[in-house]
This record gives structure tokens, sequence and C-alpha cells, in this order.
């Protein structure tokens, strides 16, 4: 009787498993696609963390949205830019207001390839369109 018990919770263990697997492999599948690269993310990154200039006080600003001035004070602000690529929303908004402040030329200064420029360019478009 304790082998069969034990057998059935193995079935069920095993089934449930299985069930969370492909819950989340779907999940992974619906995921919004990002124009922002891991190289554009770290492009900026570096310039807001490293470089002096305005880079960090407009990647504050574009996305206070999302980050208040306390989250700021408290350091989350370059804990995200320290992993900027994971954070694509984020990327997007400083590309945007880069470009409301200096046009094309901001993102050559940022050391953008044409083609991550043709990408920033599709940011501009989405977020324009909104």
């Amino acid at each position: 009787m304790r082998n069969l018990l034990i057998v059935l919770l193995l079935c069920v263990f095993t089934v449930n498993v299985s069930a969370q697997k492909r819950t989340t492999t779907r999940n992974k599948a619906k995921q919004p696609t990002t124009l922002v690269t891991k190289a554009m993310a770290d492009k900026i990154a570096n310039m807001c963390l490293y470089e002096q200039g305005y880079g960090k006080a407009i990647f504050f600003s574009s996305n206070s949205e999302y980050l208040s001035y306390s989250d700021i004070a408290q350091g989350k602000g370059t804990e995200i830019l320290q992993s900027l690529s994971k954070y694509p929303k984020y990327s997007e908004n400083f590309i945007y207001a880069v470009y409301q402040k200096w046009g094309k030329d901001g993102w050559k200064q940022l050391s953008f390839t044409a083609d991550e420029i043709e990408k920033s360019e599709k940011i501009v478009v989405k977020k324009q369109a909104k």
C-alpha cells in the first residue's frame, strides 16, 4: 500500500511539473519584441554611468514615469543602468528623449551604428503614434 501511494504521488508531481513547463513556454512566446539591442543598451548605460554630461539626468527625466525621486535617491536608477539590457522600456524612453533634444545627432554621439539609428527611428515613430 505504501509503495502504491508513493507511485501515485510521483505521477501527480510529474504531471504538475509538466503543466508548469508548458505554461512557461507559452508565456515566453507572448512577450513583446523590443527594438533595443543589448549593444544599444550597453552604449546608453556607459554614457549615463561613466561619461560626464547630461546623460544620467536625461535618463532619469525620460523615465520619471517609472522612477520616482526616492527610487533614484536609493540607487535604483543606477542599478537599472547597470543592467539596462533587461529593461528595454527605459532604453526606448531615453532614445526618444535624446531625439527630442538633439535629433539624430544625439544618437551619433552615443556611437550608434546605422542599423541602430534605423531601429531608433522606429522607436520614435512608435512613441509618436501613442
